[in-house]
């Protein structure tokens, strides 16, 4: 497997776990209708998010630089 590769998988990854997280404390939400995940636009809930995310990232439970990090919460909230 490539380099390039290696980093698209570890981006997914990470956008992955953000998601789920995202998810979890209502900054995301699943509309099964369309099969897509929007943003709720809760500011708290967002708030929520980053600092979960970020927890994780220095827990080892997720991979990269603290700006692969933000990155990731920012497209993940279509930011």
């Amino acid at each position: 497997m490539g380099a390039s590769q290696n980093v698209f998988d570890e981006h997914d990854k990470r956008l992955d776990v953000v998601t789920t997280i995202g998810i979890e404390v209502k900054a995301l939400v699943v509309d099964e209708q369309a099969d897509e995940i929007t943003p709720t636009g809760n500011s708290s809930a967002d708030r929520l998010l980053y600092a979960r995310v970020f927890q994780a990232w220095a827990d080892g439970k997720i991979d990269g630089e603290a700006e692969d990090i933000f990155e990731a919460v920012q497209e993940a909230l279509d930011i």
